[in-house]
């Protein structure tokens, strides 16, 4: 008699033990204004590595992420500052100087300012940019790592999904700091010798050549199977 009563108790101290610590990853989400069910665009969640990202867009298929903090050229997430627009980053250049030369890539007209082209094309681009490359080799591993899977696309911020974000913010009247906490690049050319990024402190997307040294840092997007986010 007595071991079952000690068996029933430790049975209602494991129960009460794991609810408690379900209400408590609740009550730390809720105190963070984490989304953990039913996420919308611009909702912040917190993956399994500590990291906060926010959602740019979701669906049952598939859900795309913007990153809170810039990386390191280690691909470590750095410190983020959302009570000011003071830049976090590690500034980089998208491109170095004479990094994709002419000959090999048409596409880069002016080398000595760096070429726009994010990644190859198999066409006109035949190597990737400099940041693509920090990425895939420092980056890529680890959030592969982090999901148990390799069917995962990194990369950066779209200009499309930049003025889809601000539209959003006018649509939830809602402030997107996290927008612009950090200067950082973007994907996308604006010509063959210039790339779009958001200055530090800047609300509107700017225009400079790729060999622009410590303007910008890199600041990861990932798009994912849902499920592996939103597991039951």
């Amino acid at each position: 008699m007595k071991k079952i009563l000690i068996l029933i108790t430790l049975m209602i101290v494991t129960l009460f033990s794991f609810f408690s610590f379900k209400d408590k990853n609740k009550i730390e989400a809720k105190e963070e204004n984490l989304c953990i069910k039913d996420c919308m665009s611009g909702d912040k969640i917190r993956l399994k590595d500590g990291s906060y990202w926010h959602i740019i867009t979701t669906s049952s298929e598939k859900t795309i992420l913007f990153s809170d903090a810039n990386i390191d050229l280690e691909g470590n997430y750095l410190p983020v500052n959302y009570m000011s627009y003071e830049n976090t980053g590690q500034p980089v250049a998208f491109d170095t100087i004479n990094a994709r030369t002419k000959e090999k890539n048409p596409y880069c007209i002016y080398p000595d300012l760096g070429c726009s082209a994010y990644e190859k094309n198999a066409k006109d681009v035949l190597e990737d940019s400099n940041i693509k490359k920090i990425i895939d080799e420092n980056f890529v591993p680890k959030i592969q790592e982090l999901f148990k899977t390799e069917d995962i696309t990194v990369r950066l911020l779209k200009t499309k999904e930049f003025w889809y974000l601000q539209r959003l913010e006018v649509i939830k009247e809602e402030k997107f700091s996290w927008l612009y906490h950090s200067a950082y690049w973007l994907m996308d050319a604006y010509s063959p010798y210039s790339v779009y990024l958001l200055k530090e402190g800047d609300k509107s997307l700017s225009v400079l050549a790729p060999y622009i040294l410590y303007q910008a840092g890199i600041r990861p997007v990932i798009e994912l199977d849902s499920n592996l986010l939103f597991e039951a």
